[in-house]
């Protein structure tokens, strides 16, 4: 991998700048929308990223790499042309796309949940998240997260209480520091952490029958926000979840050790419930933030049931509003996504899975009932469908368009009456069933099902419509009445004002695309888009007084058996009529009607007002992005429609704009999904056999602290890589219109970084040395064929530089980390010193390391990185043998914690008591002290005192040889687990012999006892039994917890 460096300003090709070097367009004046301190330009595509963050145990620290990377690209961006800005690789690249980042949307899980909140405050406030690499090195460590082995009754092996007051710690210390820009007031981010509950939330259902299905549910969110609209009014930074709120550093710790509470390794973690109330957005305020349950109980690992927590941040994108031309991506993070399936006719696994093997897979790998395959599939369904509905939406609009300039023949049929009951009858069923789903969002002891619910709206609005007096927010009967209805008698409903709204952004950002980025027409166009917003903005708040009207309904009681009796059903009837016929009079329902036209009214006014600049851009010359005009000919279509002319007024673009919806819904019915395609990258290891925490089942980083040193490192290497390739959109660079020539000019400014420094010489060489490969990669801009999904060449290249700028800093830290852990190996001890004393070096004389030294460097870091458990225990680390034995007696002190049956009991004691044994003197013995030598002396002499004694002594009972073997080979296999292959090497032999004389001495032990007792040697093998076997079982155990795994594929590591 190679490496880069920095360039503060990159001019732009056939533009003027102004006198603080930020580039000026030919345009009417930038929008005054001011984000961090900078004016958008109409010309800025907003790329918005949702995050999701994957579960991983320790991988976190991965995680935390890119983690860091995605909150410097979006200070980047928000620092982007501000006067003293120092230079960045990620803000010169948005400069040469002319786009802004941001990320509005973070869903994470497990360990990708503790990365999400430490994001979320990045983001909101500007904090800096350097302070991650601390918290995962100081409190990651194995030895410390281990509960002590003496403890009684451990719930879990692993210190939950520590880890929780630990993320309690590191939020609060993260807080206060923040170096970057805080987000603008409507640069809203919204956070959703999962976890598993442990009671669950009943749901409920009904048959074909009508017969009542319960259901529990057991997964759970936690919803955290910056948007101050979701707190109802709520004083600054009082709600549950407010991100702007310094008291949500806590609630985000308890979500965090939640989402976290992997099984076994962490006890449940109680999540209390404030009010059993719902909050304006359904949910209830919690000690975790906003929930989705009702009741106070325990919550364990969210990557049980929801490892890849797609599902709320799919749920979230489609919510979010954009002023600008926007590119929405879902960038899913996942350090470990997995290999290739087996090839057919080919064994992968060659040896049967062990009982412990599978229950770890269990627990790791193999314990989510979630597909991303599913999810994300859905979103290329919900793309698929987005376009299906414009295409069908283009083609009636031509379809209106050529019908209205045909003259009608004799008996014809306009297109839009005949289509109008089909409408209505769409309309009801929806209505019934979104209707039904605001009535139910509030918990009731026996709550109706939405299927009896919505069934019996259907029957009343059949019904009504019989009788001419259909639901007030249904529109007329009569076509004509609706279509010029007036403030008070509109009753086209909220849902269809929601999809007006759609068709104005959909015709606005279109043009946006389209037009010329130097176009004046583009300028107010993207003024419109953001009016139009406002607007959208009213709608919503709107939507929420309408869900609250729903929501605080009653609805009569329901006995609590299989089926509604007659009775019950006609109250839920007559309750019905009721709520439906009072809509939009009473309380804060008053005058909705109105309300909702006029939002109507204001949305076909922006459409009116663009009109001039809609039709102009229709008509003119095709753009680079749309070289044979298709969709420019579609756009041509829905203007000639809705705004055909100068004359055309807001009332006419209003009637224009419902005919249409009647012919579209009638036609592909309705959806609640917004019209918003996404992207999905996935951001994974580039390569996983230098990520440490892909081991021991995602739990090997937090074996040693350079490995979580490592991990870092490698985060931040893989994440900038991806996140420019990310960036780099063709599209994008063929809506700009630039040559080949220009575009490859200025992409080598951001590659090579400021002049004037031996890094830019170095950076400029190395994308010089690739020119004819990057012309031949960047040639396809001129044409108008199929693009590629990235530039990879290029994207190397620039990444180069932005690792150029963190390769220092980070390769020291890691270097010295290396240097002082307490039970080195010996290459990376070797890599270590003269690398730190090489940084050192450059620090001290105000130099800085070249691209490849510093590339050398990172390449000799793979030392560390490449280091596996089976390695450690073929050397006999101490640092092996500690783990090992710590987890060991942990593990059995919470094994021994059962009550039940009393055989079982008893052996758990006997292994506990050895795990210990083994434990106090593996770690005497690592100590290096004459005191551990002579305690280890001490007890091996003890132990063979007791065995001789057995043998001199006549009548001295069976316990005592049997500790004497005991402490013996405890005491020899604690040395074992120190030895470098130690059955390969004398002290092996020395151990076998050992074991041997230990034999030989029962046998004898049972010889003089048997002649002792007179009884038969094998009547006295038979009553020594029991006691062997249990002894060979807890030796037996303790060999096979403490041997090395067998060697595995560097590639897996897992």
């Amino acid at each position: 991998m190679s490496r880069g460096t920095h360039v503060s300003f990159v001019p732009h090709i056939g533009r003027r700048t102004r006198g603080d070097g930020a580039a000026v367009t030919g345009l009417v004046g930038w929008l005054e929308t001011p984000v961090g301190g900078q004016q958008k330009a109409p010309a800025t595509q907003e790329i918005r990223l949702a995050v999701v963050l994957n579960g991983g145990v320790s991988l976190a620290v991965w995680i935390s790499g890119v983690t860091h990377e995605l909150n410097r690209l979006v200070q980047a961006s928000r620092r982007r042309g501000t006067p003293g800005a120092p230079p960045d690789a990620y803000a010169d690249l948005l400069g040469v796309l002319e786009a802004d980042a941001r990320i509005d949307v973070i869903a994470g899980t497990s360990a990708g949940g503790i990365n999400g909140g430490f994001l979320a405050l990045g983001l909101v406030h500007g904090c800096d998240l350097t302070e991650l690499r601390t918290l995962w090195q100081d409190a990651g460590s194995l030895s410390t997260l281990l509960r002590h082995p003496r403890q009684k009754d451990q719930p879990s092996l692993l210190r939950g209480t520590y880890f929780h007051e630990s993320l309690k710690k590191a939020y609060a210390e993260v807080w206060p520091k923040r170096p970057g820009i805080a987000a603008a007031p409507d640069e809203d981010v919204d956070l959703f952490l999962t976890g598993t509950l442990w009671e669950g939330r009943q749901s409920f259902f009904a048959d074909d029958m009508g017969r009542r299905i319960t259901e529990i549910d057991y997964d759970a969110t936690f919803h955290f926000t910056s948007d101050a609209e979701t707190f109802d009014g709520a004083a600054p930074g009082s709600g549950r979840g407010d991100l702007r709120s310094e008291g949500v550093t806590e609630q985000l710790a308890v979500a965090s050790r939640c989402t976290a509470s992997f099984p076994a390794a962490f006890e449940p973690f109680m999540v209390t419930v404030d009010d059993p109330l719902q909050v304006v957005d359904g949910r209830w305020n919690s000690a975790a933030g906003r929930a989705n349950f009702q009741r106070s109980q325990y919550v364990i690992d969210g990557g049980i049931l929801r490892n890849k927590p797609i599902r709320p941040a799919i749920d979230a994108v489609y919510k979010q509003p954009a002023d600008q031309q926007v590119r929405r991506i879902l960038a899913y993070v996942v350090p470990d996504p997995g290999e290739a399936a087996t090839g057919p006719g080919e064994t992968r696994v060659t040896e049967l899975p062990d009982a412990a093997g599978v229950l770890l897979g269990v627990m790791t790998r193999l314990r989510s009932t979630d597909s991303v395959a599913e999810e994300l599939g859905e979103i290329e369904q919900r793309n698929q469908l987005t376009a299906h509905r414009r295409r069908a939406r283009d083609r009636l609009a031509q379809t209106l368009v050529e019908a209205a300039a045909a003259p009608l023949s004799p008996g014809a049929v306009d297109l839009v009456q005949s289509a109008y009951p089909g409408y209505l009858e769409v309309r009801r069923a929806d209505t019934a069933q979104s209707v039904a789903r605001r009535l139910l969002a509030a918990p009731q002891e026996y709550p109706w099902s939405h299927r009896e619910v919505a069934s019996e709206l259907r029957d009343l609005a059949g019904d009504n419509a019989a009788e001419d007096d259909d639901f007030p927010f249904i529109p007329q009967r009569n076509l004509a009445a609706a279509l010029d209805a007036g403030p008070q008698e509109w009753r086209w409903g909220q849902a269809t004002v929601r999809r007006l709204g759609d068709v104005v952004l959909d015709v606005l950002k279109r043009a946006v695309w389209l037009a010329p980025l130097t176009d004046d027409d583009r300028a107010r166009i993207v003024g419109h888009r953001e009016r139009a917003h406002e607007i959208i903005r009213a709608v919503r708040r709107e939507r929420a007084r309408l869900d609250a009207y729903w929501r605080d309904a009653r609805l009569p009681e329901r006995r609590d058996r299989l089926t509604a009796s007659r009775d019950e059903l006609d109250l839920l009837r007559a309750t019905l009529q009721k709520l439906t016929t009072e809509w939009g009079r009473t309380g804060q329902q008053t005058g909705m009607a109105t309300r909702l036209y006029e939002l109507a009214l204001e949305l076909a006014g922006c459409l009116r007002t663009a009109g001039a600049s809609l039709r102009s851009i229709s008509t003119g010359e095709t753009a680079p992005v749309d070289r044979d005009g298709t969709e420019q000919k579609r756009l041509q279509s829905l203007v000639a429609l809705l705004v055909p002319s100068e004359d055309t007024m807001a009332d006419d673009v209003l009637r224009n704009m419902l005919r249409l919806e009647v012919v579209h819904v009638a036609f592909t019915g309705v959806t609640d999904l917004p019209e918003q395609g996404v992207e999905l990258v996935q951001v994974s290891a580039l390569r996983d056999d230098l990520v440490t925490g892909v081991q021991l089942h995602h739990f090997g980083a937090f074996y040693r602290e350079s490995w979580r040193a490592n991990d870092w490192l490698r985060g931040r290497v893989d994440g900038c890589e991806q996140l420019v390739q990310m960036l780099l959109a063709p599209e994008r660079l063929r809506q700009l219109g630039r040559t080949v020539a220009e575009t490859q000019q200025l992409l080598r400014a951001v590659a090579a970084g400021p002049t004037g420094t031996t890094r830019h010489t170095e950076l400029a060489a190395a994308w010089d040395g690739q020119a004819s490969r990057l012309t031949a990669e960047l040639r396809v801009l001129e044409g108008n064929g199929p693009l590629p999904r990235t530039f990879p060449v290029t994207a190397r290249l620039i990444a180069d530089r932005l690792r150029t700028d963190f390769l220092s800093e980070e390769l020291e830290s890691l270097a010295t980390v290396v240097a002082d852990e307490p039970d080195p190996v010996t290459l990376a001890v070797q890599w270590a010193g003269p690398v730190k004393a090489r940084l050192l070096g450059h620090k001290d004389g105000g130099t800085q390391a070249g691209p490849a030294e510093l590339d050398a460097f990172l390449t000799g870091a793979e030392v560390v990185g490449s280091q596996t458990i089976t390695a450690e225990a073929e050397r006999g680390s101490d640092t092996f043998a500690r783990t090992v034995t710590h987890a060991t007696a942990t593990l059995s002190a919470a094994a021994s914690s059962v009550q039940k049956p009393r055989a079982a009991v008893a052996l758990l004691k006997v292994l506990r008591g050895y795990a210990l044994l083994l434990w106090v003197l593996v770690n005497y013995l690592v100590e290096r002290s004459h005191l551990g030598r002579n305690l280890t002396s001490l007890v091996v002499g003890v132990g063979g005192a007791l065995v001789a004694l057995a043998l001199v002594v006549p009548g001295v009972p069976m316990a005592v040889p049997l500790t004497g073997v005991v402490l013996i080979l405890a005491t020899a296999g604690a040395a074992a687990l120190r030895q470098k292959g130690f059955i390969a090497r004398p002290f092996g032999w020395r151990v076998i012999l050992a074991g041997a004389v230990a034999f030989l001495a029962l046998v004898a032990i049972v010889i003089q006892t048997a002649r002792e007792n007179e009884q038969s040697i094998w009547e006295q093998l038979l009553d020594t039994l029991l006691p062997l076997a249990l002894v060979l079982v807890v030796l037996g155990v303790g060999w096979f917890l403490g041997r090395p795994d067998k060697e595995e594929p560097a590639r897996t590591r897992r």
